[in-house]
């Protein structure tokens, strides 16, 4: 059986800092516009990764260059599309979470993120 702490010690040793930024009370205007205030953030480590807009997860060509993959640990929490992630000055909307599992253990989390500024 792999060892999800395997996959876990090679993104702490080969990823960047990166930071989940978790957003509070969510209210829409009345245009449906999105305004919330991030009510905490939390710093951790991903496996980051350009996306070029071939992929092949791609084909409805929701992403474009510029937006990102990150790959973070077995044990990250927080990762869902209510969340954003900042990485080098840019921000994130947290698309997708993929998780990759092996005989029902995660092994890995996949967020696909699109740039928004």
């Amino acid at each position: 059986m792999v060892n999800p702490k395997n996959i876990d010690s090679i993104i702490d040793r080969r990823g960047s800092t990166v930071i989940i930024l978790e957003k509070g009370d969510i209210t829409y205007n009345d245009w449906g516009d999105e305004s919330s205030d991030t009510s905490s953030s939390t710093s951790t480590v991903a496996v980051v990764n350009d996306i070029t807009g071939q992929e092949e997860f791609n084909k409805d060509g929701i992403f474009v260059p510029g937006d990102k993959i990150f790959f973070f640990k077995s044990t990250e929490i927080e990762l869902n599309n209510q969340n954003t992630i900042s990485f080098n000055d840019s921000i994130y909307n947290i698309r997708q979470v993929v998780s990759h599992n092996f005989e029902d253990n995660v092994q890995q989390y996949e967020v696909r993120g699109k740039k928004i500024s």
